[in-house]
């Protein structure tokens, strides 16, 4: 499958909210701001393995199908 930018509307979409992907992103090593300018691949998303991630992972790649 080709990879997906996961994008802030993504989040939103999926029902998360900034709060929480925040703490998410920093447990994992990504740069909340660099997130909301550029968005992270779905792909490293998925690797977190974290349900939630994966949730906004398919939200993404919805978006584009």
């Amino acid at each position: 499958m080709s990879n997906v930018t996961v994008k802030f509307c993504d989040l939103r979409a999926a029902g998360v909210c900034w709060s929480g992907a925040r703490k998410f992103l920093h447990r994992h090593g990504i740069d909340p701001v660099e997130f909301r300018r550029k968005g992270i691949s779905a792909d490293e998303l998925e690797k977190t393995g974290d349900a939630i991630a994966l949730r906004v992972a398919e939200v993404a790649r919805g978006r584009i199908n």
